[in-house]
């Protein structure tokens, strides 16, 4: 049994219950010297040499313990840049610029892409900012272009599912009621060609081909004439 003794009484240490009854200054005293015995039993058990320094290890040992590192500054500039550069064959991967503000998605909605805005202003996707799909109409703001579009002035594009007759319902309301017309406006003549001449493939060719086909009730003579010759002959689809 241990015994602390106080300028007042001896305290018994034998247990867990009797050290938490210790003064707050005599616990401290306490664990601090037990904690200073126990690092002198630790050096002497894992170094055998009581009260020395350990000496560092040599060069030839420090290496087994390190993790390899670049040491040569033009291995790490190289490296670097293996980590900031794609390769040449990895897709371009930027943010999209079309914003969705209303919660009711407009059935158009679906043709509305940054290529077609460029195309449709004539400015590089690049000066685009930002497109607002809003409830009924499309707000495009660009470097040179802050307009309203209406959904109807925005043509139907591969990887969405085709047009259907209550598209074709809403561009021919929107067409009467601003051009007086119920043939598509000269913008998608031009965006089909656009699409014919720079193709990437015979088989892209032929799908813009098929779906030039399904709306060409809505287009006009010579507007089929046109697109005939941009296609490729031999991709060209029965339109």
């Amino acid at each position: 049994m241990l015994y602390w003794l106080s300028s007042q009484q001896l305290w018994p240490i034998n247990d867990f219950c009797s050290i938490l009854a210790l003064p707050t200054q005599v616990l401290c005293k306490v664990f601090i010297k037990f904690e200073a015995r126990l690092d002198k039993t630790r050096q002497i058990r894992y170094t055998g040499i009581k009260d020395k320094k350990r000496t560092p290890p040599s060069r030839k040992t420090e290496g087994r313990y390190q993790k390899k590192t670049y040491t040569d500054s033009k291995e790490l500039s190289k490296a670097e840049t293996m980590i900031a550069q794609p390769s040449p064959n990895s897709p371009a991967i930027r943010e999209s610029k079309i914003n969705h503000k209303s919660p009711v998605l407009h059935p158009l909605a679906r043709f509305v892409t940054e290529e077609t805005v460029a195309l449709m202003f004539s400015i590089r996707i690049e000066d685009i900012h930002r497109i607002d799909c809003k409830r009924h109409v499309v707000y495009v703001h660009a470097k040179t272009v802050s307009r309203f579009v209406s959904y109807a002035d925005f043509p139907p594009i591969l990887g969405v599912s085709p047009p259907q007759w209550e598209d074709v319902a809403r561009w021919l309301k929107r067409w009467r009621k601003r051009w007086l017309s119920h043939l598509a406006p000269e913008f998608w003549t031009k965006f089909y060609m656009y699409q014919f001449q720079h193709a990437r493939s015979v088989e892209e060719s032929r799908e813009w081909g098929k779906l030039v086909a399904l709306i060409r009730p809505i287009l006009s003579v010579g507007a089929v004439q046109q697109l005939r010759k941009a296609q490729r002959p031999d991709s060209r689809a029965n339109f």
